[in-house]
């Protein structure tokens, strides 16, 4: 009986894992990337009124409806289905945003948080915020510390499209995050730097690259520098067509000054296998 029990158990355990990857496999880093780079904009500074000329918002989060410092904690993305019914493109991309947002109160720690739901029209290139509407907004009835949001917001954004990028080398160029002396080391010895690393897939013959971010840990330095520490869960299919996988860990230093994301040292390492995939082909 106990045997039978822990085989339901493992399968229990097996199908939530399966379903967790597919959920992460399924994530649009480019969406993703957009919405952190929005709340970690909105949450540093007015200069998101810049960046987002023709935004229009209802501030039903801010006091007496105008912004002020605040901090935007997400707990769930969720792209709108679009009309696939429709023979006319989208002019825009919706997204729904579950969040809990917290208000900056002078001499406080401590604040009464709201848990919100929000709609977030984006341009058709996920560039440019259009509106946001506030679709639920409920104040909370206990209390809770207060943690500032926009860097890590913003170093969220950065690593979504990061890693889009390593993965689609022609979607981004990774280099406009780099400092001027950065140090950069890949997995991928042979590779000299991330310049060469699109040609480097090309040559392996590698496609449908996919990195999924694992055990992620952002660390304050001190008040602009971060450590930030995860795994990369990596497959693509070869040449053979057979998939290939690796673990592969990952330690940035990195800082965020005035909205802006910079790498000082990106280090990449192959990791152990921590399981037998049977047939699928470790890289």
């Amino acid at each position: 009986m106990l045997r039978v029990i822990g085989i339901l158990l493992l399968a229990m355990v097996y199908q939530t894992a399966t379903a967790q990857q597919a959920d992460e496999n399924a994530k649009d880093y480019l969406v993703y990337a957009s919405v952190y780079q929005w709340y970690g904009e909105l949450d540093s500074n007015e200069n998101w009124r810049q960046n987002h000329p023709q935004v229009t918002l209802d501030f039903a989060e801010y006091p007496q409806s105008s912004w002020t410092q605040g901090a935007h904690q997400i707990l769930d993305i969720a792209p709108v289905s679009e009309d696939s019914a429709s023979n006319n493109p989208p002019a825009s991309h919706q997204v729904r945003i579950t969040l809990e947002f917290y208000p900056a109160v002078a001499d406080s720690d401590h604040v009464t948080g709201q848990y919100m739901q929000q709609l977030i029209t984006f341009s058709l290139d996920y560039q440019q915020v259009l509106k946001v509407e506030t679709e639920m907004n409920e104040r909370d009835d206990f209390e809770s510390r207060y943690i500032a949001s926009a860097d890590t917001n913003l170093i969220r954004a950065f690593l979504y499209s990061w890693t889009q990028g390593l993965d689609e080398p022609d979607s981004a160029s990774l280099t406009q995050w780099l400092t001027s002396d950065a140090q950069v080391n890949l997995a991928e010895t042979q590779v000299a730097d991330i310049i060469d690393y699109q040609a480097h897939m090309q040559a392996q013959g590698l496609t449908q690259s996919r990195r999924v971010i694992r055990n992620l840990k952002i660390s304050p330095l001190d008040e602009q520098q971060y450590q930030v520490e995860f795994e990369y869960q990596w497959s693509a299919i070869n040449g053979d067509g057979e998939t290939e996988i690796a673990d592969i860990g990952v330690s940035l230093r990195l800082s965020v000054v005035d909205g802006k994301v910079s790498v000082h040292v990106y280090t990449e390492q192959y990791l152990a296998p921590k399981t037998d995939l049977g047939a699928e082909v470790r890289c």
